[in-house]
């Protein structure tokens, strides 16, 4: 998925959303993001190839790792599906390709009491399209990208597969982000 078309994904997932009637998706989408992620964190040194990337990532079923050099710090995030993409394109070619060649460096770093609303502005605002949630002592907790976000918003609201009618759309209005 390229940056212009999550970035798009997202905008219009929040305009169903925030023209859904009730309270019960606005009440959604004030849930903290911890609510949405419950897979455990990854974490992959910078100088892992992506072959061992890849094993990783798929023995423990995620899409997602952080890139650290060392523990007190956060280098940025590698996705499954580049992984496997590089892999698959560059066949014995990448046996030299280290994780951090190919990381995304541009995420965004947030509380993990942050709602869904705020992480999906930030990731739209900012142009970061993975996210490493930290707890309240600063310490990394997870890791998610734009792909996995909106597969679990499509999980917790399936109204996001049907169109919005007119009126819906026309109704849209921002949900505060408290």
């Amino acid at each position: 998925m390229s940056r212009s078309n999550w970035q798009e994904e997202i905008r219009v997932s929040q305009e169903k959303l925030f023209s859904m009637s009730g309270e019960t998706a606005i009440d959604r989408l004030r849930e903290s993001i911890a609510s949405f992620v419950h897979q455990p964190l990854q974490v992959v040194e910078q100088d892992a190839t992506l072959e061992q990337c890849y094993h990783q990532l798929e023995s423990a079923g995620a899409q997602s790792a952080l890139v650290q050099s060392s523990d007190d710090s956060i280098l940025g995030v590698i996705e499954l599906t580049k992984v496997r993409e590089i892999l698959d394109q560059s066949g014995p070619l990448a046996g030299g390709v280290r994780v951090s060649d190919v990381m995304n460096r541009n995420i965004c770093i947030e509380p993990e009491s942050s709602s869904l609303a705020q992480i999906l502005n930030r990731m739209v605002f900012s142009e970061c399209a993975d996210i490493v949630l930290v707890d309240h002592r600063g310490i990394p907790t997870a890791t998610t990208g734009a792909t996995e976000l909106l597969g679990m918003m499509r999980e917790a609201f399936p109204e996001l597969d049907s169109e919005p009618s007119f009126q819906e759309i026309s109704q849209i209005s921002r949900v505060p982000l408290h």
